[in-house]
């Protein structure tokens, strides 16, 4: 749900930034007595539009991750209480947050259905969560960043337009502007869709592997056999996805094993599933860190294939009309 509000935010970023364009292209035809009102207006609507961006899209995400620890710590303080502050229970609705929520609403509906502890598995989530909130605002600082970026270079590729249609004769055809427009658009919306994309690919391996061990770590302790705790665990489901072995492949194997070894021997794997936790939190640490770069990468073609380009498109066209003449 939090992937869909994004998406719903950058759709509606989209067409205010097709909107403020159009007024520039306005501002360029109608000449300077109303292209002076029309480069008014777009400048208050920079201002809404960046205003839109700060307050809804960029702090959406986050903000639903800030109530979703409140959540937790609510759940922490009704475990071993009265469950009254547990949502279902009368303590209203958990915010949807990536895939977080899935595994706290097992949690809560384990803790009902077996009872037991389940502070350690809470209290590790939280931390996840914050740590995730903190990449998803270094996120929103670089995504902000490229569409500040993307913005400038279209203002002063359409400046440049402007000032050379006053000083020379040469025009510019309505169809490439259109082409112009087109192309600093698509570029835009590349970006959004590119990147998100990317970062379902890079974190979606994760999800299975933490799903498995927080459940593992909350079952171990309530008295349920085995094959209980390894089917609800849906360990099986995660040894068989090929795609994830091949990305986490070690920690698959090394969660097998201890599987395995916890069956014949029925040893406590406590401390051996917390250990591995720390490195999925490490591995997703540092993804996260690879991710941010892979973002400025994409920044960087965008703005060369749909923003420079249009700019020495520009500079073609008009070279073209001066060798012509």
């Amino acid at each position: 749900m939090a992937s869909m509000l994004l998406g719903n935010f950058v759709m509606k970023y989209q067409m205010a930034i097709g909107f403020y364009f159009l007024i520039v292209l306005a501002g360029l035809f109608v000449g300077k007595r109303h292209g002076d009102f029309c480069f008014s207006l777009y400048e208050k609507i920079k201002a809404k539009l960046f205003y839109f961006w700060r307050q809804r899209m960029g702090q959406s995400v986050v903000a639903c991750g800030d109530s979703f620890v409140v959540i937790i710590n609510q759940i922490t303080f009704s475990i071993g209480g009265d469950y009254s502050l547990i949502p279902g229970n009368g303590g209203g609705d958990i915010p949807q947050y990536k895939f977080y929520t899935d595994i706290l609403k097992k949690l809560i509906y384990y803790a009902k259905l077996y009872g037991g502890n389940f502070k350690e598995s809470l209290s590790q989530l939280k931390k996840g969560v914050i740590k995730d909130i903190q990449f998803e605002r270094a996120l929103r600082k670089e995504v902000e960043g490229a569409y500040l970026q993307f913005f400038f270079i279209s203002l002063i590729t359409w400046f440049f337009v402007y000032m050379v249609g006053q000083s020379v004769e040469v025009k510019l055809s309505m169809l490439s502007k259109i082409f112009m427009l087109a192309m600093q658009l698509s570029g835009a919306l590349f970006f959004a869709l590119f990147y998100q994309r990317l970062q379902q690919l890079t974190f979606a391996p994760f999800w299975k592997f933490f799903n498995t061990i927080f459940i593992f770590q909350s079952l171990i302790g309530v008295g349920l056999s085995q094959k209980e705790i390894i089917h609800h665990a849906e360990s099986s489901a995660l040894t068989e996805d090929q795609r994830q072995r091949k990305f986490l492949s070690y920690l698959v194997l090394r969660l097998e094993s201890l599987i395995f070894n916890w069956q014949r021997s029925g040893q406590p794997i406590g401390t051996e599933l917390a250990e591995i936790q720390e490195e999925l939190w490490f591995n997703v640490g540092q993804e996260s860190i690879q991710f941010l770069k892979k973002l400025n990468i994409i920044k960087f073609l965008v703005v060369v294939l749909f923003y420079l380009s249009t700019y020495f498109f520009y500079l073609a066209n008009l070279f073209s009309a001066f060798l012509i003449e």
